[in-house]
């Protein structure tokens, strides 16, 4: 009965005692080069956070968002919970043309254009605790080509339009 009441309190101990504080980090780097002749708005919706930027013709810009999570954890029940980046919504409208496209146009692009895929590149860094995610679009005359007319974007920009 002693082993059996010392092993319990042994372990009781363990678990209210052996905690540490985890941190989990999330860095997304998201680089839009601009290389048209266009005005562009790049607009992302990711789970670590949202932006909408203007690009100005031959500029570039970076969009940076951070996550971190910090929690307790038991040393005996130790477990990983990585928080990587996912991306809910893409939207790039070019204002001088009224045009647009979508990560779903993005996405169906990338599959059958190779040109038009190396347009858009991605390298991860660190580990499921620190991860750091570079991102790198960029926007050609080839790839505002692939562009659809997008008439809504009178009345979402419209204080642009009224130039």
């Amino acid at each position: 009965m002693n082993k059996i009441t010392f092993l319990s309190g042994f372990i009781l101990t363990c678990l209210l005692y052996g905690c540490y504080t985890a941190i989990i980090s999330t860095e997304l780097n998201e680089a839009v080069v601009n290389q048209s002749n266009k005005e562009i708005i790049y607009c992302i919706d990711t789970n670590i956070g949202n932006d909408c930027v203007t690009i100005m013709p031959q500029d570039s810009i970076v969009l940076k968002m951070e996550y971190q999570h910090e929690f307790s954890e038991s040393i005996l029940a130790y477990e990983v919970f990585p928080h990587y980046v996912t991306y809910n919504k893409i939207l790039i409208y070019n204002l001088t043309d009224t045009t647009s496209m979508c990560d779903v146009e993005i996405g169906r692009f990338m599959k059958t254009d190779s040109v038009f895929a190396s347009h858009f590149d991605t390298k991860m860094e660190g580990n499921s605790n620190d991860l750091r995610v570079h991102n790198r679009t960029v926007i050609s005359n080839y790839v505002l080509s692939k562009f659809s007319k997008d008439y809504t974007m009178l009345e979402r920009f419209d204080k642009y339009y009224q130039k």
